[in-house]
């Protein structure tokens, strides 16, 4: 560090870095108290919320100084001397778990009891929170989930605890070095301090990376996810369901119809059945499986006509039937298309409760149940 005389500032005077211990510094008496006093020194706004924090159950541990940053999240700060020591992190680690369960009220109760202890010992906790956020403390959110920071303090951080913090940077974990070096000089000490991780000018890229890199991992676990259960939806299908659903097709005179790449879609197996009526060889009736939640069974009709006028007829005789239907059925909100969206009322709630032949056998049965019923319905309108 350089001292400039004032008088003639061409002059500078040289003044070599100290240790803490060579000028009788303590952590807890010195450092401690003027971070305390001027949190400013870390390099950004905090509001100090306690000092010597131990209000944790089944432990006597005590964290240094504990503050609010301006996103209303809590700052774990942990202070050496000369240095950090190889276990630092791990110790702050552990504090930043226990102020994670802290909720908004413990930590307003933990502020007043630090003001109580103060200089101003009138002052409320809330309005002092509310007056650092500039926001009303009601709608004011502190420690929000995942949300905890660490601040490490020390003249010197070995190599252990730097590649340490600089890993679990990229786990979106946020944790600060500040590097402190006191300085003597005519019986006066000066103290400097530095961010030294994560590195000014590249903090914030690195913060946006790090949400990046986490958004393409759980957009990867998701596709994932995805890919497993369209692959068990296809094994399923081939091996329980389409067999049985030939059968139940040619049990009703059905055609069944089945397009293989919709198998593993999100919304529908892809599995239609259907039947033209007696009377009319241009309206035909399908019947399509919901498997969202392997829930509905849908009943729907399907149109082919030539002139504008014979499709005109079709129409006015779809609409009937429609009516007719919809006077045994809810249709609720659904497309036009749909006659009906009939409830299978099972018990299975997820894909792999129907990879067994009972199961599958008992979704079987309930779907004939309600095609027997809803082809009657038509029977008896085209009576």
């Amino acid at each position: 560090m350089l001292i400039i005389d004032k008088e003639d500032k061409s002059k500078a005077t040289k003044v070599e870095a100290g240790r803490f211990c060579d000028l009788e510094l303590t952590e807890r008496n010195h450092l401690q108290e003027w971070i305390e006093a001027n949190p400013e020194i870390l390099g950004e706004d905090l509001l100090i919320i306690s000092k010597e924090f131990a209000g944790w159950e089944g432990t006597n541990e005590r964290l240094d100084l504990l503050a609010i940053d301006k996103d209303g999240k809590l700052v774990i700060i942990e202070n050496k001397r000369d240095d950090s020591g190889r276990d630092v992190v791990w110790q702050a680690l552990k504090y930043a778990s226990y102020c994670a369960s802290l909720t908004k009220e413990n930590i307003h109760n933990i502020y007043q009891k630090y003001l109580k202890g103060g200089v101003d010992s009138t002052a409320v906790a809330s309005e002092e929170i509310a007056k650092f956020l500039e926001e009303d403390y009601e709608k004011i959110n502190l420690n929000p989930e995942l949300g905890q920071r660490i601040i490490l303090v020390a003249a010197n951080f070995p190599k252990e605890v730097t590649t340490t913090v600089l890993w679990l940077s990229k786990y979106n974990l946020n944790i600060s070095c500040v590097k402190v070096t006191p300085y003597e000089h005519e019986g006066q000490i000066y103290v400097d301090s530095k961010v030294i991780l994560p590195l000014q000018d590249v903090g914030d890229w690195q913060i946006k990376m790090n949400e990046k890199r986490m958004d393409e991992i759980v957009r990867k676990e998701q596709t994932t996810t995805r890919e497993r259960r369209g692959k068990i939806k296809k094994e399923i299908l081939y091996k329980y369901f389409i067999p049985a659903i030939r059968e139940l097709g040619q049990k009703y005179n059905l055609t069944m119809t089945y397009n293989e790449e919709m198998d593993c879609l999100e919304r529908y197996w892809g599995i239609w059945m259907e039947k033209k009526l007696l009377q009319d060889n241009d309206i035909c009736i399908c019947f399509q499986f919901d498997g969202i939640r392997l829930r509905n069974l849908i009943c729907g009709f399907s149109i082919s006509a030539g002139t504008r006028n014979e499709a005109k007829e079709i129409y006015i005789k779809e609409n009937h039937l429609r009516e007719h239907i919809m006077k045994k059925t809810k249709n609720g909100n659904n497309p036009p298309w749909w006659l009906c969206h009939e409830p299978l009322d099972w018990k299975y709630k997820d894909w792999e409760d129907l990879a067994h032949e009972e199961s599958a056998a008992a979704v079987i049965a309930k779907c004939e149940e309600k095609i027997k019923w809803l082809l009657g319905l038509i029977e008896d309108f085209e009576s």
